[in-house]
């Protein structure tokens, strides 16, 4: 998939709260963004499951990554 997308212009972005793929994509030279912290609260979940508010909150998180990395251009922020 990422090579795909580097054909394309774009880049992949793993984005998980398992350690074990967050370590192989980056052992790998992907890009990755470990959720594990922004989303450690129990009332974020409902029977396991991510709810609204986690979600919220990790569409939040992500756009702060793809912010700091620059993998949005500053044309697409205004």
């Amino acid at each position: 998939m990422q090579q795909e997308l580097l054909k394309n212009g774009a880049n992949f972005v793993l984005v998980s709260r398992f350690k074990k793929l967050f370590a192989a994509a980056l052992k790998r030279g992907i890009i990755a963004f470990d959720v594990t912290e922004p989303i450690d609260n129990p009332k974020f979940y409902s029977l396991r499951h991510i709810n609204e508010s986690g979600n919220g909150v990790l569409a939040w998180e992500i756009a702060k990554f793809l912010k700091k990395t620059q993998l949005i251009p500053d044309r697409h922020l205004r």
